[in-house]
């Protein structure tokens, strides 16, 4: 279990911050809805203090061979005849999250991303990390929390020096 303790430092009382969930997008399956993907980007890019956490199975993660849960109809369109689709979702992925990627605080890999590295060798969430880490100015070990851990929030008022004054801890 990794644990990742984040301190913001804000100079009003007033400031508030927004937690964001992202969690089962699954882009690459034909239910995806990237639209409203889009619009939640939107909504964490331009919200003042917005903040977000990706909670697994961002991609399908699901390959034709030697996969009972495969259905070819399942698929998004633009999957149809492509070879490396792990690949081909993650960079899709990325498409959507790169104008928030410097507002990420974790990345939970969920049971598909576990899943193709068990049965493919395929280590998808740590190229959602990677990717994740570099769009967004950070340090790929800032981000992994693996698929049990714990993100700690500090909030301190006033300035990074300044320590006569309190900070609230949130574990989420």
């Amino acid at each position: 279990m990794r644990l990742l303790t984040k301190t913001m430092i804000h100079p009003s009382r007033s400031d508030s911050y927004l937690l964001y969930p992202l969690a089962d997008i699954h882009i690459g399956a034909r239910a995806c809805d990237e639209d409203l993907l889009d619009t939640y980007v939107c909504q964490i890019r331009d919200t003042p203090h917005a903040l977000w956490v990706g909670m697994g199975d961002l991609i399908d993660a699901i390959l034709r061979k030697g996969d009972r849960r495969h259905f070819e109809s399942l698929y998004s369109s633009d999957l149809w005849g492509k070879d490396d689709i792990i690949q081909h979702q993650i960079d899709r992925l990325m498409e959507h999250l790169r104008p928030i990627a410097d507002k990420c605080l974790g990345l939970v890999c969920g049971n598909h991303e576990k899943a193709v590295l068990r049965h493919y060798d395929n280590n998808a969430y740590e190229k959602i990390v990677r990717d994740v880490a570099q769009a967004g100015g950070h340090d790929q070990d800032d981000l992994r929390l693996g698929t049990s851990g714990i993100l700690t929030l500090k909030f301190k008022r006033g300035k990074p020096t300044d320590a006569s004054h309190p900070t609230q801890t949130f574990t989420v």
